[in-house]
């Protein structure tokens, strides 16, 4: 900023170029004419003979709008100036026709603002332009481009067509404004005093235009969106764009028919019997384009057997005659794989059933039909699916970088732990509660604490508890929350010098998120996303009180630490899979009171066989899920 405005400062500073001062001592020179200009300020009014002249007018530099008055007496017209207007062309180049109807749109905005203060409601207009091409716009009721058509509608919107005119540059008044002048050129055009053909009678009034320039106008017509069709045309009865469309189409076409033929005196919407009239018609037609039946006595289309019905349609036939179920299922319908009503069939069921994937809407579809490849055409439905596409497109991979040491070393359970907040949940009073979810970094272990509020009182507590039954870690991954920043702001107030001596507790190491980067946090905000979904399938819409939310919080506790971390197989000589409830339960030194009573030996025994358990389980974590960190694929299922 320092650089851009010290910039400014010198452009300032910096003398004029030898033109711009020559001009502006002419100019200065000159000045002391406009002394001797004198503009009357009254408008001498004739209400039963006057008019308004409005002209526009536009330069490379500048566009104008000027207003004049004129009126009729006994002694001949007078004209005086009511107002004008003037404004510096944008710094983007534009053609000078655009220009023009710039200058054409600023003198109605004019007319209106005059109309409004002085009551000039029902007063003759006249509005007149040099430029051939912006009347062309004006005049012609065509689909002009955006910027063209935008100031032609408010341009028409105040005025009517007959009341543009045409006069030659020469004699245009808003020339002198639009290319500038000196004060002595101002005083002895005499410019506010309007032109002087417009003291005349209108016989002497401009009436012929110059040749209008066709390229020019066609130039700013609205573009045509070129749609490229197909070869193949579309048969008649799809219609419309859309199944259900052509389906209702093709009813009334039958109840008409009907009504013709006197067999039918419905009235009102169509039926449901109508519809599946209509919707076997449509078939019928369909098979009757795409399929033919050589052998009536074994009919066969496409390799495969099927049935035909007095209806005149044609039915697969398959091996569930023999069940009790719709006849639809039994012999569904046979269509072919690629027909227009059929790729309409296909999309419309996969949008009704919100965007159902592939099996799901063959399932669907089964119920009534069989399409010819029917996985492969509704896979090729589905691909032109944009909503689909948008949401299932994959974003760009990065290479992964190597894990932290905090995520891959050898750590007791929630030694190196993340937290974050889920939330927030109703509770039965209409209250708000948040979850706080403690992660382990090595093991992926759970811990989930209720609050009711977003405060650092709250978390602090959350935490005393979690501390209480899980143990002290050593770091605390976090982002940047208040309440967060809030605690460690706290801690490092403590002394811990004093503490250490005290009660021999280390100082927690918290590490902060880098700001706005939520992604650093990826090895919980997956946890995250898994804690809110499972009390969006279980609970819906229900609302617990404050007890029955901190069970079900239990429960799901245990249900993620529960899940599989490594690859779950079939096979029941395979080890069972590992999971993070294996690693909370962790092996700590404690007396027992029954040594008394059972041999030591055998206790001892025992003892070492639980140790060796825990070595032969944090061997098998190494080598079954830390090695299959390696693979950035991987992770994506590891997570859960």
């Amino acid at each position: 900023m320092d650089g851009k405005k010290k910039a400014k400062e010198e452009i300032w500073d910096s003398a004029l170029s030898p033109t711009l001062e020559r001009e502006f001592r002419n100019w200065w020179a000159n000045s002391h004419i406009l002394r001797e200009i004198n503009i009357p300020r009254s408008l001498q009014r004739n209400f039963e003979k006057e008019e308004i002249h409005i002209f526009g007018d536009a330069g490379k530099d500048a566009y104008t709008a000027v207003a004049f008055l004129r009126t009729e007496n006994t002694q001949g017209a007078s004209v005086q100036l009511i107002q004008a207007k003037s404004r510096v062309a944008p710094l983007k180049r534009m053609s000078i026709p655009r220009l023009e109807l710039i200058a054409c749109t600023i003198a109605t905005r004019l007319l209106v603002s005059i109309r409004e203060a002085l009551d000039f409601q029902n007063t003759p207009t006249f509005l007149w332009s040099d430029s051939t091409t912006a009347l062309a716009w004006i005049r012609r009721n065509d689909e002009w481009g955006t910027f063209v058509g935008n100031r032609v509608r408010e341009i028409l919107q105040y005025t009517e067509v007959d009341q543009w005119n045409h006069v030659p540059g020469a004699m245009n008044p808003a020339d002198l404004p639009s290319r500038g002048c000196n004060p002595s050129e101002l005083l002895q055009s005499k410019w506010w005093e309007g032109p002087e053909w417009l003291h005349q009678s209108k016989s002497s009034w401009p009436h012929y235009s110059e040749a209008i320039d066709e390229v020019a106008v066609q130039l700013e017509k609205k573009k045509k969106i070129t749609v490229l069709t197909t070869t193949e045309s579309m048969p008649w009865y799809v219609k419309f764009g859309t199944y259900s469309s052509n389906v209702r189409l093709m009813g009334w076409i039958i109840r008409f028919i009907n009504k013709c033929k006197r067999s039918s005196n419905a009235k009102g919407e169509l039926t449901v019997v109508e519809i599946r009239k209509a919707e076997n018609t449509l078939f019928k037609l369909v098979q009757t384009e795409k399929f033919i039946v050589k052998d009536r006595n074994r009919p066969m289309v496409g390799g495969m057997k099927v049935n035909l019905k007095p209806d005149g349609l044609i039915y697969l036939k398959t091996r569930l005659e023999n069940r009790e179920d719709t006849e639809s299922f039994i012999n569904p319908i046979l269509l072919p794989s690629h027909h227009a009503l059929v790729d309409q069939l296909v999309r419309e069921n996969h949008l009704r059933n919100q965007h159902a994937g592939i099996q799901a809407t063959m399932n669907i579809l089964r119920e009534k039909v069989w399409i010819q490849q029917t996985r492969r055409t509704v896979k090729r439905i589905i691909d032109k699916c944009v909503s689909c596409r948008r949401f299932n497109t994959k974003s760009p991979a990065v290479a992964p970088a190597p894990l932290p040491t905090n995520r891959v070393m050898d750590a007791k359970t929630f030694q190196v732990t993340g937290v974050d907040l889920a939330g927030p949940l109703f509770l039965k009073n209409k209250m708000k509660a948040w979850v706080v979810i403690f992660t382990c970094a090595v093991y992926r272990g759970v811990h989930l604490e209720m609050v009711t509020s977003l405060s650092t009182e709250d978390f602090l507590l959350a935490l005393n508890r979690f501390i209480s039954r899980r143990g002290r870690p050593s770091t605390i991954y976090s982002d940047n929350g208040t309440n967060f920043v809030g605690a460690a702001n706290l801690f490092a107030k403590l002394d811990w010098s004093n503490i250490m001596e005290r009660t021999r507790c280390h100082r927690i190491q918290w590490i902060f998120n880098p700001p706005s980067a939520a992604w650093w946090g990826g090895w919980w905000e997956r946890l995250v996303r898994t804690l809110k979904d499972l009390p969006k399938r279980t609970l819906g819409r229900d609302r617990l009180n404050a007890v029955q939310l901190e069970t079900c919080l239990c429960d799901i506790e245990a249900t993620m630490n529960c899940r599989p971390l490594t690859y779950v197989t079939e096979c029941p000589k395979d080890l069972i899979p590992l999971t993070p409830q294996m690693f909370l339960s962790d092996i700590h030194k404690t007396d027992f009171p029954e040594e008394e009573c059972i041999d030591a030996e055998e206790l001892r025994r025992r003892y070492r066989g639980l140790g060796n358990l825990k070595e032969e389980l944090r061997s098998r974590f190494r080598k079954e899920y830390l090695a299959q960190l390696v693979q950035n694929s991987i992770l994506v299922t590891l997570y859960w």
